[in-house]
Parts: structure tokens; sequence; C-alpha cells
């Protein structure tokens, strides 16, 4: 009987180490994909911020164009 006295605390104690383990690599696990989404993050703001410039110099353009147009109707009028 006195195997039995400790099989039950036994088995215990490695399922803690068995999740103590597995929560260990599930901590890793959300660290590296904490990381990658900080990087995707600042991507996605350089790819925005790239977006805002284009797009300014499309509206700059388009400006111009507007005026330039107008300049020939008011010159033809």
């Amino acid at each position: 009987m006195e195997i039995v006295d400790w099989i039950t605390p036994g088995l215990l104690l490695g399922l803690f180490a068995w999740q103590r383990h597995d929560i260990a690599e599930l901590r890793r696990d959300v660290a590296a994909l904490a990381e990658r989404l900080t990087q995707v993050e600042a991507k996605l703001g350089e790819r925005i911020a790239l977006l805002g410039e284009r797009v300014a110099r499309m509206e700059a353009t388009l400006d111009l164009v507007a005026r330039g147009l107008r300049i020939d109707l008011k010159r033809r009028a």
C-alpha cells in the first residue's frame, strides 16, 4: 500500500510540471506573435505614410491641371 500512497501526489506533480512547461511554451508563442504584430504595425504605418504622400502629390497634380484648364477656359472666353 506504500506505492498507492505515492501515485496520486506523483501524478499531480507530473501534471503540474507538464502544465508549467506548456504555459512557458505558450508565453514564448505569444511573445513571438506580439513581436510579429509590432513589425506588421510598423510596416503598415510606413505604407500608410507613403500612400498619404502619393495622395498629396496626386492632389497637387490635379490642382495644377484644374488651374491650367481654368486658365485655358478663361483665355478662350
